[in-house]
């Protein structure tokens, strides 16, 4: 089983709905279509609520990860790990479309693992235009 932990985007819609359509930057759009295919399970990391199941219905908020102290993103690393390690259990790979400030936190806590780890977007773009040209 492979399980895929996306980052949440910036660009939000402006009214509630569900996590997986309300992130509607292009680069989430291209990690939820790519890890839709790839995953057989997928989550949405989120700075604000942590783990998120695509079909939870939250509204927009502006919690930047990137504007956390080190203690605050190890925090928001311990609430995550928490609802993380029951949903990876298992699981042959992990996969992680996500920078820095999601994954440093945390990769001690996924140690040992099958792990991917993917915050480039160019080679996400790659990956996902050779899935729709086998398609």
């Amino acid at each position: 089983m492979t399980v895929c932990f996306v980052a949440c985007g910036v660009k939000k819609a402006a009214r509630p709905m569900t996590a997986s359509m309300l992130y509607i930057g292009s680069f989430f759009r291209a990690n939820r279509e790519y890890a839709s295919r790839v995953a057989d399970r997928w989550y949405i990391l989120s700075a604000k609520h942590g783990v998120l199941h695509p079909d939870q219905v939250i509204r927009p908020y502006d919690c930047p990860i990137a504007a956390f102290t080190a203690d605050e993103r190890e925090q928001w690393a311990a609430r995550v790990w928490r609802r993380m390690e029951p949903l990876i259990e298992g699981a042959e790979r992990i996969i992680l479309l996500a920078g820095k400030n999601y994954v440093a936190p945390l990769l001690p806590r996924l140690e040992g693992r099958v792990l991917d780890v993917e915050g480039n977007p160019f080679m996400v773009m790659r990956r996902l235009k050779a899935l729709r040209e086998e398609a």
